[in-house]
């Protein structure tokens, strides 16, 4: 019951303000707005001419509305430069595209920086009227004063000259040139190019015309003379290996032997000054067909290696004629590791079982090196290897073949670099291979 009373009492209030508002208009209506427009009507009555120019306002405005409306017409920007329209756009947006364009298609940092920065002003245009971004970047080019374009002879990417028909100037002095020398054919030594380019009033003003550039000593366009050469070289044979796991890994058996083939090959021969400066194969034609060299590569790791003493794990390089230890862990140089000597191809060993975490190649002077992770946080690193038999997530056992002694990396003489870490941190493997 007491909200329904709330409630009648807002209605009732709501209806008091809108008849104080609706008495409130009547009477502004009635002392205000009424004299005002009695007033003005009995001023033009009494003004014909005022009257005149009223009317013939209300037609003119009314008259560009219907025309603006008819044509299409449609707000724009007049593109403004040096108090002059040279173009009309839809917005600043293609003023800004333009600007870009234009320093792409001048493609010259010095020239684009001369390219004009006109103001817009709005305005009202017809669609016939508004340019896109890619004709603006050409009004603006064109009204740049300072840039222009000339047909430039460039060598080694420089402007050198400028003129009309220069790529037939230029022939006939190749040929001038042959002629004199008793030559059978010649060629410009440098890149030239022939090109339409933006540039500088001044620099282009600066540049010599082609036939003042060829007739100075010092015209830059030095002159090869070309030669055709033939000759025999012999042709590299393939060959085809097939993996056994018969024969033991680091083993290659050759069952058929190639044999190189031959072909004769033409060169076209540049020659400057008695030295070649290109040579370039024109032509070539087998003469006798190289023959395929088959072979088989063992591919079975077998378990070799020894234990050195007490040592807990396997000596890594086989033991064989001319092997010995040529550097210690430290060594006096900071030394990280074992450096084993041993002829090219002697097998190495893992020097405890465990899973290969790399195989590959070291940019950091290892060369071909293997890691491989063991319990207890131990890691051994392989290094300087000339083959390796194992890939990343291999299972290894102690003794197993894994790779060759080589000299790969930054290495003096085949031997293999031998490591141990320990959570992260260099051991010293003599503690745990041995000393030999």
């Amino acid at each position: 019951m007491q909200y329904k009373q709330i409630v009648d009492k807002i209605v009732c209030k709501a209806k008091d303000l809108y008849m104080y508002t609706k008495k409130a208009v009547r009477l502004t209506a009635k002392k205000v707005i009424r004299p005002v427009l009695g007033n003005t009507v009995k001023f033009l009555k009494h003004s014909p001419r005022v009257l005149a120019a009223l009317i013939a306002v209300v037609i003119l405005v009314s008259s560009t509305v219907t025309v603006v409306f008819a044509t299409g017409a449609t707000t724009g920007y007049s593109v403004m430069h040096d108090g002059e329209v040279i173009a009309t756009v839809k917005d600043a947006k293609t003023l800004a595209e333009a600007e870009i364009l234009a320093a792409q298609k001048i493609n010259n940092t010095v020239c684009s920086s001369k390219v004009i920065s006109p103001n817009l002003v709005q305005t009202i245009a017809t669609a016939g009227e508004i340019k896109d971004s890619k004709q603006l970047a050409d009004i603006l080019i064109n009204h740049s004063d300072e840039i222009v374009t000339a047909t430039v002879l460039k060598i080694n990417g420089k402007n050198v000259a400028k003129g009309e028909n220069i790529s037939q100037k230029l022939d006939a002095y190749l040929a001038d040139y042959k002629v004199k020398n008793n030559l059978q054919e010649v060629e410009f030594c440098y890149d030239m190019q022939v090109q339409t380019v933006y540039t500088l009033k001044a620099d282009e003003n600066n540049l010599p015309t082609i036939d003042t550039f060829l007739n100075s000593e010092n015209n830059l366009l030095a002159v090869q003379t070309v030669s055709t050469i033939t000759v025999t070289e012999a042709v590299s044979y393939k060959t085809v290996q097939t993996k056994s796991n018969k024969y033991t890994v680091g083993t290659t058996i050759v069952t058929k032997k190639g044999v190189k083939g031959s072909a004769e090959v033409t060169y076209k021969v540049s020659t400057y000054n008695g030295k070649v400066t290109k040579k370039t194969k024109i032509a070539s034609k087998v003469l006798t067909k190289p023959s395929v060299q088959e072979e088989i590569v063992g591919t079975k790791r077998i378990i070799a290696a020894d234990k050195n003493g007490n040592a807990p794990m396997l000596w890594p390089v086989k033991r064989v004629e001319r092997s010995y230890v040529s550097s210690y862990f430290g060594d006096g140089r900071g030394h990280k590791g074992m450096d084993i000597c041993a002829p090219k191809g002697t097998p190495i060993y893992a020097a405890e079982a465990g899973t290969v975490t790399t195989s590959g190649w070291s940019s950091s002077g290892y060369g071909y090196r293997i890691i491989i992770k063991h319990k207890n946080g131990l890691e051994t690193l392989y290094a300087h290897c000339s083959a390796l038999y194992v890939k990343v997530g291999d299972t290894v056992s102690a003794g197993e073949t894994i790779a060759a002694v080589g000299t790969t990396g930054r290495s003096i003489g085949n031997h293999l670099h031998f490591e141990v870490h320990k959570n992260g941190k260099f051991q010293n493997p003599a503690n745990y291979i041995g000393s030999n």
